[in-house]
């Protein structure tokens, strides 16, 4: 069992038995006071394990950002937001926003809003 970065969700993996058959899936589930109730199965786990203050930091660039946007609507949010840090640090963020799946490239310099940034204030609505 492994928490991830949304409050009260945990995945779960069943491990290889003797008496049941390796199931591979990674499983969501809650915990509800006493028991574990099960959330559904989690195809990509990516999303879930991204850390708080790295969401934070990508979060501020991509809510001011339209739903299609290029590099150079990226670097532009990103010098508003972080003018004292450096292009290349801009390039990197957005490369690692892909990587998170926050982001996903379209084309050569073309991105698209992916995943839905999750926090406290909306995570019931999943």
């Amino acid at each position: 069992m492994v928490k991830t970065n949304r409050k009260g969700l945990n995945m779960l993996r069943q491990g290889k038995s003797r008496g049941a058959p390796e199931d591979n899936k990674i499983y969501g589930v809650r915990w509800d006071d006493f028991w574990f109730t099960m959330q559904g199965v989690i195809n990509d786990i990516a999303p879930f394990m991204i850390d708080n203050h790295v969401k934070l930091k990508y979060t501020s660039i991509i809510e001011d950002l339209p739903e299609r946007f290029d590099n150079k609507d990226w670097l532009n949010v990103f010098n508003q937001k972080f003018s004292d840090l450096s292009e290349r640090t801009g390039y990197e963020w957005l490369k690692d926003a892909v990587a998170s799946k926050l982001i996903k490239k379209i084309t050569r310099g073309v991105y698209e809003k992916y995943l839905q940034i999750i926090d406290e204030n909306n995570v019931d609505d999943f």
